[in-house]
């Protein structure tokens, strides 16, 4: 069987850091980030992108007041999307939930614990959590290499000779990167790619692309040939976009994947 994955999503960097140590000691696979939309495809976006059968993790534990987005209203939009997670299985933590804000939580079917929490608390909540998993059951991404976000400038062309256009990268890695933009993309089209871990003018294959509002989206691109791309592995097994909690690469190394 494999191992249990539990998804954090927290803006604060100490209690990220704390709770992926927990869960990893625990034996998890912990993925931790500052906000939804590093851990969920459909997260900011109009339209969910949750069309698997098999859900991307076995917990969800999410802070509540952060700047990208609500944690309670990621949650609802889970709950009345189409993700797989257990809703027993998701919980949000916070420092200063008024009474109905836990309403709202218990509604959504999710465990309230107020910052700061014991730890035992949590361990309580996991083992009836762990009695609702089903690890035979493969989940819908995979984490193939370390990822880191970065968000800092990017540009990419439609095709050779084509004008330069600007976005902003937010994962990268040795074989590719998560990016937002303002031009229409679609799954499997080429782009190339000029962005500092990467060759200039590096070409890519787009794997998904989520449309946010405002006319941005946000795609995964895997550059071609590279280590760990789809034309040299397979290309059913590409991850969402995810930060990594617990792993901090080195300044300088290649590493984030999220194509």
């Amino acid at each position: 069987m494999r191992k249990p994955r539990a998804f954090i999503v927290d803006d604060d960097p100490q209690v990220r850091t704390v709770l992926a140590r927990f869960f990893s000691l625990r034996g998890y696979e912990a993925l931790a980030c500052e906000g939804p939309g590093s851990v969920c495809p459909s997260s900011g976006g109009a339209k969910p992108m949750c069309a698997g059968g098999s859900p991307c993790s076995d917990l969800l534990v999410t802070d509540v007041d952060m700047p990208e987005e609500n944690g309670l209203d990621f949650i609802e939009r889970l709950a009345t999307g189409r993700c797989r997670l257990d809703a027993g299985n998701r919980a949000v933590i916070s420092g200063a939930l008024d009474g109905d804000g836990a309403q709202r939580a218990r509604r959504l079917g999710c465990t309230v614990f107020l910052k700061p929490f014991r730890l035992g608390d949590l361990s309580a909540w996991l083992a009836d959590c762990e009695g609702r998993m089903d690890l035979r059951q493969p989940l819908a991404t995979r984490r193939r290499e370390p990822r880191l976000a970065v968000g800092r400038a990017v540009s990419y062309q439609l095709g050779p000779g084509l004008p330069l256009r600007q976005g902003t990268a937010l994962n990268v890695s040795a074989s590719g990167l998560c990016f937002r933009g303002n031009h229409p993309l679609a799954a499997g089209q080429t782009i190339y790619i000029h962005e500092s871990h990467l060759p200039s003018g590096q070409e890519s294959t787009v794997q998904w692309v989520n449309e946010l509002d405002g006319g941005e989206f946000v795609a995964a691109v895997a550059a071609v040939g590279r280590p760990g791309s789809p034309r040299a592995e397979r290309p059913d097994a590409m991850d969402a976009p995810q930060d990594v909690l617990g792993r901090q690469a080195p300044a300088g190394s290649a590493r984030a994947w999220c194509a």
